[in-house]
């Protein structure tokens, strides 16, 4: 399963003692099969402006897995919206996973609630 890591799970693995077990699951699933939004970079920054120098590190470890928000994107976002679901960020974030076919991964999963777009749930369920 190919995965699109949204801002929370960045968040997490920025230190990953915070969150070793999620660290942990990202390194076994395999590099090549995680991706970013082009909008995730914008979203980081936003959150923190003086992240600049990370944010060009995970431009650099993803440098043909950072999918822009295009045309494609922004018809199925539109859809979205016109049902009447989702903030305007995480509707564009599950826009990209719904035309490029992957699953969200977030420790906020209930942003994506009602988007159509397959969501995992990056918080394990500790019993």
């Amino acid at each position: 399963m190919d995965l699109l890591l949204d801002r929370s799970v960045l968040l997490g693995v920025r230190t990953p003692e915070r969150s070793p077990e999620l660290a942990g699951a990202l390194r076994r699933h395999g590099h090549r099969r995680l991706f970013l939004s082009a909008l995730v970079l914008g979203e980081l920054l936003s959150d923190r402006p003086d992240e600049t120098r990370w944010t060009e590190q995970l431009e650099r470890r993803f440098p043909d897995r950072v999918l822009p928000v295009d045309a494609a994107v922004s018809r199925a976002w539109g859809a979205l919206g016109a049902a009447g679901t989702a903030d305007p960020v995480a509707g564009l974030t599950a826009a990209t996973a719904l035309v490029h076919g992957l699953t969200v991964l977030s420790a906020e999963p209930g942003r994506y609630a009602g988007t159509g777009a397959s969501v995992l749930d990056a918080v394990p369920v500790r019993g």
